[in-house]
């Protein structure tokens, strides 16, 4: 599984995504994200 650091102040930094695709998968992870601190 790959791993990586997500700006979310700053999409622009996500640049290990695919710049089409940035959005939907910058949601994928913020939804990632928030569900992993909803279980906490």
């Amino acid at each position: 599984m790959t791993y990586v650091v997500v700006e979310p102040l700053d999409p622009a930094q996500n640049t290990k995504f695919d710049h089409a695709h940035k959005d939907y998968f910058s949601k994928q992870i913020a939804d990632f994200c928030v569900d992993a601190v909803q279980r906490k």
